[in-house]
């Protein structure tokens, strides 16, 4: 088992005892056991709820949106591969004869979530040019050490709710072949599906921690004035 893992548990057990035990005790001394749970309980899980608002990308105004999870993170954005060949147009896609012309464009480096995917998009590129070596699918090359991604021919496109994404590889000084195209497709992932199933678990628990508090103060209350009114 990952050590850093058992430590972790340990790390999160121990806060539970340490900070909400502490509470829990002291509340208990005033109100009882069975009360100061419902107390600390419904203190404890509005304080999660806040919380995974803020992992689930709900950003009140007063702070910037992130740009990554600050929360438990679910799949992450990739990018899968549609098809690569010497020419883009071969490839079977549509738009692929267009490419590097209208409607591709070159991703803005002002915008953080352009810059990433193409950042992104060369990486990943990269492998699947890798794995089509591997196949034997460019004959041509032995090794991807052999080609390097044109800087210049990285390209978005962004068609009906899917974005794309294609790049050029040229083969390095030197070493003799073809370009090689690769045309990949956006795939957004779901980073925050974690920390809102959570935090819908953490409301769902506030909800019933807080009827149960609300039932136990009236008891408790009520169990007071009928002391009171037997020592009457």
């Amino acid at each position: 088992m990952d050590v850093v893992f058992v430590e972790g548990i340990g790390v999160v057990l121990s806060g539970v005892i340490v900070f909400c035990g502490s509470v829990f005790l002291l509340v208990a001394m005033v109100t009882g056991a069975r009360l100061a749970y419902f107390i600390t309980a419904c203190v404890t899980l509005a304080f999660l709820t806040m919380m995974g608002l803020a992992w689930s990308g709900f950003n009140p105004p007063f702070i910037p949106p992130t740009v990554n999870p600050l929360g438990p993170v679910g799949q992450l954005p990739s990018w899968d591969e549609v098809g690569l060949a010497e020419d883009a147009g071969d490839i079977d896609f549509e738009a692929a004869g267009s490419y590097p012309d209208d409607p591709w464009f070159e991703p803005d480096t002002e915008d953080p979530l352009e810059s990433s995917q193409g950042s992104a998009l060369k990486n990943e590129a990269t492998k699947a040019l890798e794995a089509a070596i591997d196949e034997g699918e460019a004959a041509d090359y032995t090794d991807v050490g052999d080609l390097l991604a044109d800087e210049e021919s990285v390209r978005l496109l962004n068609q009906a709710d899917d974005t794309y994404g294609a790049v050029t590889f040229a083969p390095l000084q030197g070493e003799e072949g073809p370009d090689i195209s690769v045309i990949m497709e956006y795939d957004t992932g779901n980073p925050l599906r974690p920390a809102r199933m959570m935090t819908l678990g953490f409301f769902v628990l506030f909800l019933l921690h807080l009827g149960g508090l609300w039932w136990m103060e009236r008891k408790v209350r009520r169990e007071a004035e009928e002391r009171e009114a037997g020592r009457a």
